[in-house]
């Protein structure tokens, strides 16, 4: 249970992800936030801007890969009778989610006294789990025979989404790169890092279409990570160099290349005429 509990700690302060989100609750507690209904594909650079250049080469080619599952079937959920209750009390309607009736939000509970870990539904409604008091756990594949298994959070986390978001995303690990452009350029580094690690660590244990899809994502964040830290650098440099009349916008956003711009791969400055759009050289 202490290898769970830590990394349900790492899972709590990753922000990105598209189909859920996370809020740790002490040590042994985390909540996870899922909207019941997918959302849609967002545009980003790498869908927009990214052909024609080199260092995106090795990119997965995702033509015909489905996002989403075309099966209109819904995966049932039974209620674990056997399980045991949680130490926190069941929240209110609407406490946990923002008063969002579209969202279901669980709580995985990685309590050393019960030397298993538990889900149990906080708010929502769940197909084979209405009329059930929720305090009674879910019965999940990951956490049958879990003491053998040992079923990482992440496992956990895409079985809820499967089980919650409608049409079923073929990968629930999926990064909403949207998101992470829109971030302060420093921010977006740290976000980059900590969710790559995340996904090396599910890579090799997904099915085929996700593992391709897994692999996409990591190949975008790590050439948006090194832009952000080039970015990031350029700004170090001009807090040193410029006057103490200039102050350098630390919350500059990280921005794509200009399409047809020629690139030397790796190396990447602060285009000076315009401050907001990040160009290499």
């Amino acid at each position: 249970m202490e290898t769970f509990c830590k990394d349900m700690m790492k899972m709590g302060t990753l922000r990105g992800f598209l189909h859920f989100s996370c809020y740790l609750r002490g040590r042994e507690e985390l909540l996870v936030t899922i909207p019941r209904y997918a959302p849609p594909e967002q545009p980003h650079y790498f869908d927009q801007e990214v052909q024609g250049n080199s260092t995106a080469a090795a990119i997965p080619a995702l033509d015909g890969v489905e996002l989403y599952s075309s099966s209109p079937m819904q995966t049932r959920v039974s209620p674990d009778v056997k399980g045991m209750p949680p130490a926190s009390p069941a929240q209110s309607p609407g406490e946990g989610d923002g008063g969002n009736a579209n969202n279901n939000v669980f709580l995985i509970g990685g309590y050393t006294r019960y030397k298993s870990p538990f889900v149990w539904l906080r708010s929502g409604t769940l197909e084979g789990y209405s009329d059930v008091s929720k305090d009674v756990p879910l019965k999940l594949k990951t956490m049958t025979d879990w003491q053998q298994h040992k079923a990482a959070v992440w496992m956990v986390i895409s079985e809820l989404v499967t089980v919650s978001c409608r049409p079923r995303p073929r990968n629930p690990l999926a990064v909403n790169l949207a998101y992470l452009e829109e971030m302060p350029v420093v921010h977006s580094a740290l976000a980059t890092a900590a969710l790559m690690n995340c996904l090396l660590n599910a890579k090799g244990h997904t099915p085929p279409t996700q593992e391709l899809l897994v692999l996409a994502d990591l190949q975008r964040m790590a050439h948006m990570h090194f832009s952000c830290l080039g970015t990031a650098a350029d700004l170090l440099a001009e807090q040193h160099a410029d006057d103490a009349e200039h102050v350098p916008d630390d919350n500059k956003k990280w921005r794509p290349p200009k399409v047809g711009e020629e690139a030397r791969a790796g190396s990447f400055t602060l285009h000076r005429g315009d401050s907001s759009c990040l160009t290499r050289s």
